[in-house]
């Protein structure tokens, strides 16, 4: 069965932020350029050879320049030098030194995704990338349910990140709370689960990287992944000060229009699960910290409310 272009897309996406390491583990702990190919071959019950000039001579179906060729999802890309430095079985074949590669993820906009120092990162421009390679195992020619795009894959269902404190909720790279690499995710941020890992956790993806995070802190939201605005790690959710306790904690609910307004499952507009709550209804405000909205209590059901629609009593 061929390595399926976007699952090896989505596992060299897994790896941004990698520290390199050659020979590496081929996981969070380290990984080198290569080291991401055998990676991904290896998630989909394949393998490839470690070693980027071996790679372009032995595992491409076609091979060439750079220049002038349209690059394709998948397709791998090299850096030359003419440096002598390929393994000495290579030295006379003329090809010269394919000391680097990398993965095309993207191609409007570019995005070369590759192993290197200090971390994995994304590249968006070609620089010096002077060599493709059609990976010869790689099914660019495959069924429609092998070359989907992701707008054509079935979704992963979402869920918000919830904590009783804090601002933030830790992204692990390993299923466990003693794994010492992770990513900070802003407490209400949406994300995509995966799967399930059992015991408490689940894999999750989070701006174009996937880990893991405990159950607790994930509310399923039955939300679209289209109508779901980019996340934006480095600025965390506003946090109002809690309200003194001798302030009113109901409210009436208003609106210029309509009979009802929505209380929604999380704070969310695009949330697409909702209860109708009747205007002029009285609901308790459990909580003001978030801005923009109001948690409520509302006919035996938790919420969240736009503060516009509620009135203090």
């Amino acid at each position: 069965m061929p390595v399926k272009v976007q699952r090896l897309i989505h596992d060299f996406e897994a790896i941004l932020g990698w520290p390199y390491s050659s020979p590496g583990t081929n996981d969070h702990r380290g990984i080198d350029c290569s080291g991401a190919f055998v990676r991904a071959y290896r998630l989909q019950g394949d393998s490839i050879y470690h070693g980027s000039n071996t790679i372009y001579r032995h595992h491409c179906r076609e091979v060439g320049t750079t220049s002038g060729k349209t690059l394709i999802p998948g397709m791998a890309v090299f850096k030359r030098r003419l440096d002598g430095n390929e393994p000495a079985k290579y030295r006379n074949d003329g090809i010269g030194n394919m000391y680097h590669i990398g993965l095309v993820c993207g191609v409007n906009p570019l995005r070369i995704i590759h192993a290197t120092t200090p971390v994995a990162k994304a590249d968006a421009v070609l620089g010096q990338w002077s060599h493709y390679g059609l990976l010869s195992a790689v099914g660019y020619d495959s069924t429609a349910e092998d070359t989907q795009t992701p707008d054509d894959a079935a979704p992963y269902p979402l869920a918000m990140v919830i904590a009783n404190s804090g601002k933030v909720v830790r992204m692990r790279a390993e299923p466990s709370t003693s794994c010492r690499t992770w990513w900070n995710v802003p407490i209400g941020s949406i994300v995509q689960v995966i799967e399930s890992k059992p015991p408490g956790w689940m894999q999750i993806e989070y701006n174009g990287r996937r880990a893991f995070m405990m159950d607790a802190y994930l509310l399923s939201a039955e939300l679209q992944p289209a109508d779901v605005p980019e996340p934006e790690p480095d600025a965390p959710p506003v946090v109002l000060p809690e309200p003194p306790p001798d302030l009113e904690q109901y409210g009436k609910v208003i609106a210029q229009r309509g009979d009802t307004v929505k209380m929604r499952v999380v704070p969310s507009q695009t949330c697409a699960t909702w209860w109708n709550v009747p205007v002029g209804a009285t609901v308790r405000i459990i909580s003001s910290t978030l801005r923009d909205w109001h948690k409520i209590s509302y006919n035996g059901r938790t919420g969240y409310m736009l503060r516009e629609f509620i009135e203090p009593q």
